[in-house]
């Protein structure tokens, strides 16, 4: 899994791109090239936008400008100067990390440490903007935020990751949206349904914390990413939720607690996949009689028809029936180009017939048709305009 000393040295090659802000796919590709999936001591977990998204949030290298985008913050990259900034040696440096000291240590996520007397429960992955690490008390869910350094002589408790997960069900039930997040991330990847609802809940129960992140969810929701073996989820148990409809917050947390508890990933369908298909298909045709010489918004045909039939995105390309769809969509482009062709074509000869007619010809085109029309302007440009602005 990457560390915060991976994301620096990726924040650090950006920026001696010369980019100055991010997203998290584009740090994504620099962490995983390639890959959207990776396997962590046991569990499986998405990589892609999401991951690296939350990792910049925690990140102090950076400054969260508007929501999912940040700015790179040169002066806490270790550079001394432009030069310097763009050297591959100065990127690849730890930051914050002397070389005769070792990185931090950060425990892992999911453990329960008694710290101090009181015993806590890891919930972080990452260290934020103070160094601190998310935390929560085992007995009755406070958040603490605490240093690594607490945890250097704390005594780990035999508690195993499904109590912690069962015991952040049963704080997100009785409405800590802090646990709610944390639940959606954890199932991220493995039960795409489950996820999404603890998402929303945390959303609903706290839309000043985490509000800003509805249209992040909603996207990755209908991007529909899972884990490597995790078949693709239907989006189908997804449709009740109002978020989707309207795109405002709605105040029912407790709707998505139950929600989230009760629903079961179902997977995709073949002959959901196969509907989707024909109605792209079935689109683009009626989009081609409408308009022969426009191209068609495939994107928001694909985005609309894939969550009316409940089929994600993110990995359509590889579906039965992909590339038939294709090969029609490049064979309508074919028919487009060369009926634009046609069309240009008409369009210089009708302008020519009308600038090189007399003054007082009559159009020999249908009346009101684009031909007409294109005479018309031959003409005008030839006969109508002042004397002086006459070219012969």
């Amino acid at each position: 899994m990457a560390n915060q000393t991976d994301l620096l040295n990726a924040l650090r090659t950006l920026y001696g791109c010369g980019q100055r802000r991010v997203r998290g796919g584009a740090v994504a590709e620099l962490l995983w090239p390639g890959q959207r999936t990776h396997n962590a001591k046991g569990q499986v977990f998405p990589l892609g936008a999401g991951v690296a998204g939350r990792m910049l949030k925690g990140c102090k290298a950076v400054k969260e400008v508007a929501p999912g985008e940040y700015e790179i913050l040169s002066h806490r990259l270790g550079f001394i100067d432009a030069e310097e900034a763009t050297s591959i040696e100065s990127r690849m440096k730890p930051l914050f990390v002397p070389a005769n000291r070792k990185p931090i240590q950060v425990p892992d996520y999911g453990q329960v440490f008694k710290v101090r007397g009181e015993a806590v429960c890891v919930l972080g992955n990452s260290l934020d903007d103070d160094g601190l690490l998310w935390c929560a008390t085992w007995i009755g869910g406070l958040r603490r935020n605490l240093a690594p350094s607490a945890f250097k002589r704390a005594e780990r408790l035999p508690v195993a990751t499904e109590q912690v997960v069962a015991q952040c069900e049963a704080w997100a039930r009785a409405g800590d949206a802090e646990a709610a997040w944390w639940l959606g991330w954890w199932y991220d990847g493995s039960k795409h349904a489950k996820s999404t609802w603890y998402y929303i809940a945390a959303i609903r129960r706290d839309r000043d914390t985490h509000g800003w992140a509805l249209g992040r969810v909603i996207s990755d929701a209908l991007y529909g990413v899972t884990c490597e073996g995790v078949p693709m989820p239907s989006l189908l148990p997804l449709h009740s939720i109002e978020e989707f409809q309207t795109r405002r917050i709605s105040a029912d947390w407790e709707e998505a607690i139950r929600a989230a508890e009760q629903v079961v990933d179902v997977p995709v369908s073949s002959e959901q996949v196969t509907t989707l298909m024909h109605e792209l298909i079935g689109l683009e045709r009626q989009s081609t009689d409408q308009d022969p010489l426009t191209y068609p918004p495939r994107q928001e045909y694909l985005t609309r028809c894939a969550w009316r039939i409940g089929v994600p995105t993110a990995n359509i390309t590889r579906s039965i029936g992909w590339n038939e769809y294709v090969a029609f969509c490049e064979a309508e482009d074919r028919a487009r180009q060369k009926r634009h062709d046609e069309a240009e074509a008409r369009r210089r000869a009708a302008y020519s017939a009308g600038y090189e007619a007399p003054r007082d010809a009559q159009c020999p085109y249908p009346a009101e048709s684009s031909d007409a029309r294109n005479w018309d302007m031959g003409r005008f440009d030839r006969w109508e305009q002042p004397e002086d602005e006459i070219m012969i």
